[in-house]
């Protein structure tokens, strides 16, 4: 089930931190469309990304009486300028801030293969799509979220970018399927401690979140939780502890 199939969810976010503008990356479908629609959903401005800005319009459209509150938006994180041009565009309607930055954008080419079935230049892909391209954003958004005085950054990763559950031997990670995708993941905790360390001395907090098993394109149909349920734990991010890495409201062990 994708995002565009998700009942009207009528409730307000359900944090302390309340933004009133809001980026989401990789935004046209799955976990990036149902969180454009609970934040629009709730009164939020958001600006909302895909690769072309053909698809940021038809999803926009998608969400039929919610689209007034949403301005798509071309950004391709591989593209070196697009993330500055977004940044330009957020700019000008909101006066130069962002309170929200959940940086969604992300590739899992190798589900279900074992690493001597990853060619290199599929895994670079990936680093180049999840880490990289996740950088890129926050290169470009960074002092939009600096301006705006109290603002936070959500970083979408993964249970399968842990270390420590790679190695618990009762784990169900420790199938080591998708080396790529995790490889990437545990590659962008890293990258989001050292955001978080430069985020210190502003009033801007970051928080890393495992969304969970989701009933979505890159999910598939078995998935444990509804795209709206992993969205919502995605948005209720804000309220963890900078530079924490939880799922659910829980601690996730590096």
């Amino acid at each position: 089930m994708n995002a565009q199939s998700q009942p009207t969810d009528p409730r307000p976010l359900d944090t302390r931190f309340q933004p009133r503008h809001a980026l989401v990356t990789g935004a046209n479908r799955g976990l990036g469309l149902e969180c454009t629609r609970q934040l629009a959903a709730a009164g939020v401005t958001v600006f909302l990304c895909a690769r072309r800005l053909v698809d940021a319009r038809n999803a926009a459209a998608d969400l039929g009486a919610l689209a007034g509150a949403i301005h798509p938006l071309a950004l391709d994180v591989l593209d070196p300028d697009a993330a500055t041009k977004a940044a330009a565009a957020v700019a000008g309607i909101t006066g130069g801030e962002l309170d929200l930055l959940v940086n969604n954008a992300g590739i899992y080419p190798d589900a279900g293969r074992e690493v001597t079935r990853l060619g290199p230049d599929e895994l670079e892909q990936t680093l180049r799509t999840n880490v990289a391209g996740n950088h890129r954003v926050l290169l470009a958004m960074s002092p939009l979220l600096r301006a705006a005085g109290d603002a936070r950054v959500v970083q979408v990763s993964s249970r399968r970018g842990s270390l420590a559950l790679r190695l618990d031997a009762d784990d169900r990670l420790l199938d080591h399927q998708g080396p790529g995708y995790s490889t990437s993941k545990a590659a962008l905790n890293m990258l989001s401690l050292a955001w978080a360390a430069a985020f210190d001395s502003t009033g801007v907090r970051l928080a890393i979140v495992s969304p969970g098993w989701c009933r979505t394109d890159m999910g598939g149909d078995d998935a444990e939780l509804s795209a709206e349920q992993g969205a919502r734990i995605i948005l209720e991010a804000v309220d963890q502890p900078h530079g924490s890495f939880t799922g659910g409201g829980e601690p996730i062990p590096w």
